[in-house]
């Protein structure tokens, strides 16, 4: 192609966004190229369980609703779905319910034949019911909580369900329904939830044990439990099983959880808890949560708090009638409680809790019950604590899940037989291969210039990065009391930052100014004054401001992360004050390698045969991550994050961030992302990218056919945007973590000094997607407890690259992340895209400051990040 009709290729011309699009062919599913050669061949165990049988017949899907049967006062009965409109009725309530049912009707309607039930609105059975027609309602009187309850039980036929098409599933058809095969998994997950729900407690598909219940401090329990599904493998169907960790509330008296939340579990007088502050902090605690009372005749009453009284017990009065007939009485709520219920309260200068309507109940008779998940974000200490009790060493954790596996195969559920499933015994082993790591180069100058990582890591030693940077005109703000924190300390730490940075060539302007700020005022204000300073130092506008953060607070480094994206264009480096009062080498040098990538420099990089697919022609990567809101945060919206290569040797990356509504994974402005960084990469690199490879994170399997239909078409209309007959073969590559695989080494040859499997262990064999091209690959070295591999699923594969070309090159990717020194857990530019994200919430200026709702409804879009940054990777 000749110089001209290169730049008529990538003229500056922008379509309308709101354009029709061409239309274009009809993308499918990728099928799996080959299996991989290369690499040492491996044995390894992972935590999948063969299913060596399972019923082929025809399955019957049955929808079932439940309503509670209220009785009026004049002693008819009404459901509650007929007086105020459909009733949402609790798991634990829905499962009693239907239990009673079909002790009651099981005879009758199945002939002995064993049920399985989601708790939800459907149950399967193996046989047909005899319903006598298309439905049938029964009333079913039950007992729970010693209260007598009768229900309304409505069971319908929904569906047929052919268990036979996971026999052409696990054999590769794609002529299965995706609806079909995933009905039939579905089946069989509910089947083998029978046993372990009646003693653990349920969230997703995982299930919790009450017994391991450990206290991470703050009301915070953490439950270990077990995830379980049916994963369809390579001609065989299987059970992946891991240990699964979450937090619930601490159970037990309202006013102790009250106590220990906010940390004065030691208190003697309770009413300090609801001083000024103390209600305030309360009030946000307890609102919202489920707690239950025993005082009517030991019958369990459940609701949920929506407030606390202003006024104390004692100070509440209302009008009740104690005896039916003798009219309605004044009194307060101690009054109430000692005549009705003859009970004396402890601390009637306690307020009450608020429920319902306008109703009240003393603290003190109020407790959480068990099993009531917490949903909001741990503190620091619950976080470290959490991860100290979930981490397991490989051999123990599969010590765990063999425990797991074997409490599943003797519970001897008749349910289970009814469904006609056996299970093998023994974990799955399988082969694995090892790829080689490539070969990392530094500057040509240095001795040694390349070195090939062990174990997946490698380090500086004596060696420079491959090209340095040089930094004029710099100074440094900290956050801390000058009377603590003197000037001399941080000359101290100068003398060994500035050291190792010439050693590792890169160059830093002598004598920085050193100023100090409030992290508790003006942030903003305070690094425009240092901007100020460094001008009238340097005479040159400021390129870095190094920041000393008195500690780990998320608030005072968002406002300086926002000042610098959103406002001066300035980059920021921040850091510990801990790290700089006791200084080492290697933090040293970890921040170095951040400051050498956000100006432009290249710390390590892969040459040569070491660039895989990219060594013979001009490639462009991209990375893509949604970054959502947390599931409290309902109203915040969500960031994306594209990321793409600038640079031949794939090094280099530039990014775009958007926000769009809250907990939309699928990226609504990606056309635009994609026309801007292939312009950029055309621009620093001076060539046309003759394909694309694009790794997305965050998609779930269900999500595949969305993406195939929109992001995948996006990217082939941005190309048609930049060039209507511009059309690069794209390969489109979802790389998630979130799976629960996990490998385990057989060869004590094969592992890391974690126990784990080395770095580069790749499978794509048995365990693997038997219609689709996927592999797993552990790229990184373990550091504490059990290493999760990252599962890769091409969707696209235009070019028609083979599993070694694809498996290799996306390993040796893993060894191109900046500010490493090793191979990380996931592809680089996917990385990179995770870190735009969460900058990109940091430029915007409603969304920066996380203890806050955004004021305003939110113009979804681009967000601007300054010019004088857009285009570096200031997301390191």
């Amino acid at each position: 192609m000749s110089i001209s009709a290169r730049h008529l290729l990538f003229q500056l011309v922008y379509r309308k966004m709101s354009a029709p699009s061409a239309e274009l062919e009809q993308i499918k599913f990728t099928k799996r190229t080959d299996i991989g050669k290369l690499g040492v061949k491996s044995v390894i165990v992972t935590n999948f369980f063969e299913v060596k049988k399972y019923t082929t017949s025809t399955v019957y899907q049955y929808d079932i609703s439940i309503t509670p049967v209220r009785k009026a006062k004049s002693g008819s009965t009404q459901t509650a779905s007929a007086s105020k409109g459909p009733v949402k009725i609790p798991e634990r309530v829905s499962r009693h319910v239907f239990d009673e049912f079909f002790s009651q009707y099981a005879n009758s309607l199945s002939k002995g034949v064993q049920l399985a039930y989601d708790g939800q609105k459907v149950f399967y059975s193996p046989k047909k019911l005899d319903l006598k027609g298309k439905s049938k309602t029964f009333s079913v009187e039950t007992v729970q909580d010693n209260k007598e309850s009768t229900y309304e039980v409505k069971v319908s036929l929904s569906t047929e369900i052919k268990l036979g098409n996971l026999i052409d599933l696990v054999k590769g058809s794609q002529e299965v329904e995706t609806r079909d095969w995933q009905s039939a998994l579905r089946v069989l997950d509910t089947v083998l939830q029978q046993s372990i729900i009646k003693t653990h407690y349920k969230r997703g598909r995982s299930f919790y044990n009450p017994s391991t219940k450990f206290h991470l401090g703050g009301g915070i329990d953490l439950y270990k439990g077990v995830f379980q599904s049916v994963r369809p493998g390579i001609d065989k169907l299987f059970i992946n099983m891991e240990i699964a960790n979450t937090c619930f509330l601490m159970d037990g008296q309202l006013i102790e959880f009250i106590s220990v939340s906010l940390g004065r579990n030691k208190t003697a007088n309770f009413s300090e808890l609801f001083d000024r502050d103390g209600f305030t902090k309360v009030s946000s605690l307890i609102k919202g949560i489920i707690v239950s009372t025993s005082h009517r005749d030991n019958k369990t009453d459940r609701f949920r708090v929506s407030g606390i009284s202003k006024k104390p017990a004692k100070d509440i009065m209302f009008e009740a009638e104690l005896i039916e007939g003798k009219g309605a009485v004044k009194m307060n709520v101690p009054a109430y409680f000692v005549k009705k219920y003859n009970y004396k309260l402890k601390y009637p200068n306690l307020p009450c809790i608020e429920y319902g309507n306008g109703n009240y109940m003393p603290i003190e008779m109020c407790f959480v019950p068990e099993g009531q998940h917490y949903k909001k974000k741990l503190n620091e200490e619950q976080t470290r604590e959490m991860m100290n009790q979930a981490k397991q060493h490989p051999k123990e954790k599969l010590s765990s899940i063999m425990a797991c596996f074997n409490d599943l195969l003797n519970a001897k559920s008749e349910v289970v037989k009814s469904f006609d499933i056996v299970m093998d015994k023994d974990i799955s082993k399988i082969s694995a291969r090892i790829l080689p790591p490539p070969t990392i180069f530094f500057k040509r100058e240095s001795r040694p210039n390349n070195m090939t990582p062990r174990d997946g890591s490698w380090n500086f030693g004596k060696t420079q990065l491959h090209l340095g940077r040089t930094i004029n005109s710099w100074g440094i703000l900290v956050f801390a009391d000058k009377r603590r924190f003197h000037e001399d300390i941080v000359y101290d730490f100068l003398d060994m930052f500035v050291d190792v940075a010439r050693n590792m060539d890169f160059k830093l302007a002598k004598d920085p100014p050193i100023a100090y700020g409030n992290p508790f005022g003006d942030i903003s204000g305070d690094l425009k004054g240092l901007c100020r300073t460094i001008f009238k130092t340097f005479n040159k506008n400021p390129e870095l401001l190094f920041v000393i953060l008195p500690n780990t607070s998320a608030a005072v480094y968002n406002k300086i992360k926002n000042c610098s994206l959103a406002q001066i264009g300035v980059q920021t480096q921040c850091i510990l004050s801990k790290n700089v009062q006791r200084p080492s080498p290697q933090t040293c040098g970890n921040v170095i390698l951040k400051l050498n990538a956000k100006f432009g420099g290249i710390n390590s990089t892969l040459m040569g045969p070491g660039l895989g697919l990219a060594s013979k022609e001009h490639l462009i990567v991209f990375g893509a991550d949604v970054s959502h809101p947390g599931s409290f945060n309902e109203d915040i919206p969500s960031i994306a994050a594209v990321t793409a290569s600038t640079d031949s040797i794939i090094n280099r990356y530039n990014s775009i961030v958007c926000k769009q509504p809250g907990r939309v994974e699928i990226i609504q402005d990606l056309r635009r992302c994609v026309v801007t960084l292939l312009k950029k990469n055309y621009k620093s690199s001076g060539k046309i990218p003759t394909g694309i490879i694009f790794y997305r994170d965050g998609v779930s399997e269900g999500q595949y056919e969305q993406v195939l239909n929109e992001e995948i078409k996006e990217i082939r209309e941005a190309c048609k945007m930049i060039q209507p007959d511009y059309s690069p073969p794209i390969t489109f590559i979802v790389a998630t973590k979130r799976h629960h695989t996990r490998f385990f080494p057989t060869d004590s040859k094969q592992t890391d000094r974690s126990g784990n499997c080395s770095s580069g262990t790749v499978v794509d064999t048995l365990i693997t997607n038997p219609s689709c091209f996927d592999f797993y690959l552990q790229s990184h070295q373990g550091l504490l407890g059990t290493s999760r591999s990252t599962h890769y699923t091409v969707l696209v594969n235009e070019k028609r690259y083979n599993a070694d070309q694809l498996q290799q090159f996306t390993y040796n990717l893993c060894y191109q992340y900046s500010i490493a020194t090793k191979a990380v857990s996931i592809v680089t530019p996917v990385y990179y895209a995770h870190r735009a994200a969460l900058k990109g919430r940091n430029a915007d200026n409603e969304l920066y400051d996380l203890t806050k709702t955004p004021s305003q409804p939110q113009k979804y879009g681009l967000i601007p990040v300054h010019p004088n940054l857009a285009d570096t990777m200031y997301f390191m």
